[in-house]
């Protein structure tokens, strides 16, 4: 994961507190990560915060730094993210007390450390009306806490909601379908509820849901069954970024649906790694009207993808528009692999499995077949740019054929 920018603090001793100190007043974002805060709360009481815009609080420099800035003056926070660890629990009472809670556009609370009811206790802080992004993440939402958040008048403003790993069941859909939660959100993450299946879709989408844009219902357990409420024009008319990921059952059936719907033709992103994706849910892939599709990934070792779906995807001229492919190489042949490399567009990024699989050895008999000559001497890595080189003029005539069959040049 790539770090945010912004200064870090991870030391807990009060020398080394102290010394770091004198950079925060700068800061825009901070991230306290400690196990022992110190002299956290007296260090943060005097420190002058105005710039601060992002706040990320974990373990136990979250009691610390709440009880320290409970008080404070900071007019251009914006977001505050809390992670907590069971070793390390918070009350989510403590939340109300911040003076400047009400400032918040985005709320991302992460852990079974937080205790009291979560959902009970966001429905209860009427001054949030100015949220417009929250994220729950692998902690307790009871089914009393989710039905208190959706009559919540201050929580109906919400663009983005991220539910993720929060136990939610199939009941969860009938809840969300009728609540207020949803009336403005663009973006929706359900994601990591094995327990929210196919049912819990069909009752989430027995409403339109004009403004969602973007979807994950990685590893919910929902099947190919669920793929005509997806694509729906009048569900989901505006959706255009859609996770299945970890859902086996999807497979290649679900994805054939989603290539005959009208949906194919605005999918921007789509994931569905581990989704027991093959050949031929690819192939029908490559022969649909993807034209808008910039990134697909379809990594996992239950996607058995071999050299002929991996080839039909990148020689197809229906997915031009392709920036990003992540493919799980482990399916594929050495011969596969490099003809892969070799084919891809200029810039299209995501290979780097596929390229991490090939061994010198393997690209040494590729171009012996070819009768290059002068590579012994070659590393890996100056062979695949000499192989792209010679053998490109070979992979753009390829590609530009209607039949995306394997056939080696």
């Amino acid at each position: 994961m790539i770090q945010e920018p912004g200064i870090y603090v991870y030391a807990g001793e009060a020398p080394e507190l102290i010394e770091e100190s004198k950079q925060w007043e700068d800061a825009e974002r901070i991230h306290f990560d400690l196990d022992a805060p110190g002299p956290l709360p007296q260090l943060l009481r005097r420190a002058d915060l105005g710039l601060l815009g992002t706040l990320s609080v974990a373990n136990g420099a979250v009691e610390a730094t709440l009880k320290g800035l409970a008080e404070k003056q900071m007019p251009m926070l914006r977001t505050l993210r809390i992670t907590s660890l069971p070793d390390f629990p918070v009350s989510m009472s403590r939340l109300d007390r911040l003076k400047w809670l009400g400032q918040l556009d985005t709320l991302s609370l992460t852990g079974l450390g937080l205790r009291g009811g979560v959902g009970e206790e966001l429905a209860a802080m009427r001054r949030l009306e100015g949220l417009r992004k929250l994220s729950l993440n692998n902690l307790r939402l009871s089914p009393t806490g989710l039905a208190s958040m959706v009559i919540a008048p201050h929580l109906s403003r919400l663009q983005t909601l991220k539910l993720s790993a929060v136990g939610l069941t199939d009941h969860a859909g009938i809840v969300l379908s009728n609540s207020l939660l949803l009336r403005h959100v663009e973006r929706l993450d359900l994601s990591d509820n094995p327990d929210f299946r196919d049912i819990g879709v069909v009752r989430l989408l027995s409403r339109p849901r004009p403004n969602i844009q973007i979807l994950s219902l990685a590893d919910t357990n929902v099947s190919s069954d669920i793929t005509p409420m997806l694509c729906s024009a009048v569900t989901l008319p505006r959706l255009v970024r859609l996770d299945l990921s970890g859902n086996i059952d999807f497979g290649d059936g679900g994805l054939f649906s989603l290539t005959q719907a009208d949906f194919i033709q605005r999918v921007e992103i789509l994931k569905l790694d581990a989704a027991g994706i093959g050949d031929p849910g690819v192939l029908a892939l490559a022969e649909s009207h993807a034209h808008m599709l910039r990134t697909l990934t379809l990594r996992g070792r239950t996607n058995p993808i071999t050299d002929e779906g991996a080839l039909a995807l990148i020689r197809s001229p229906n997915l031009r528009a392709l920036e990003r492919l992540e493919i799980h190489p482990h399916h594929l042949t050495d011969e596969g692999r490099i003809w892969l490399l070799v084919e891809a567009p200029d810039g299209l990024e995501g290979l780097s499995a596929v390229k991490r699989m090939l061994s010198r050895r393997a690209l040494l008999r590729f171009a012996q077949r070819h009768r290059m000559q002068g590579i012994h001497q070659l590393g890996r890595g100056r062979l695949l740019t000499l192989l792209r080189a010679r053998l490109s003029a070979r992979g753009r005539e390829r590609s530009s054929s209607t039949d995306t069959r394997t056939n080696y040049p």
